[in-house]
């Protein structure tokens, strides 16, 4: 998104500098290039703090506190950090001692417009006019919460579940 509507805004990812030693092939790209970088925007959990040099916000979504996991690049990327981002008011609750900016994701109003007559949609799909319909997106993984969401699945049978991923992955149950 920054990339297609922000002018003078460059992305670094693995086809460009490959993944192995990221963080420093990732500073060197910057400090060889003509460019100017005044502000790097990076994920707070995968990836070492890229350039101390540059005022840098790092992006959180991956709450290993809750899950009673360690992540030592996160507790330094947070801590070095000139500003934190979170989309969740839940994770940011899990580090009390940082101060997020909290930036939710949105809803895709194309996809779910009020306008559209829901009972053909829900024909269209194999939903019933009273099905309650749960939808989960994300990896089905314990970063993203899956226990939790597993657990929402079994416990509430009355509700029909929309489970998507981006990644080719298998549920364990219908």
């Amino acid at each position: 998104y920054l990339n297609d509507n922000f002018e003078n805004s460059y992305k670094i990812d693995y086809s460009l500098v490959g993944e192995n030693g990221f963080s420093i092939k990732a500073k060197e790209f910057i400090d060889k290039s003509d460019k100017k970088f005044e502000l790097i925007i990076q994920n707070a959990t995968f990836i070492k703090r890229i350039h101390k040099g540059i005022y840098t916000i790092m992006f959180l979504q991956d709450d290993y506190r809750q899950m009673n996991r360690s992540n030592i690049i996160q507790e330094k990327n947070l801590k070095s950090a000139q500003k934190l981002v979170t989309n969740s008011y839940q994770t940011a609750l899990s580090y009390p001692e940082y101060e997020f900016e909290i930036i939710p994701i949105g809803v895709n109003s194309r996809l779910f417009d009020e306008s559209k007559n829901k009972l053909s949609l829900r024909t269209k799909f194999g939903f019933n006019e009273n099905d309650k319909i749960g939808i989960f997106v994300g990896s089905l993984s314990e970063v993203k919460g899956w226990s939790k969401i597993k657990e929402c699945i079994k416990t509430y049978k009355n509700i029909k579940w929309i489970v998507v991923s981006k990644y080719s992955e298998e549920l364990e149950e219908k």
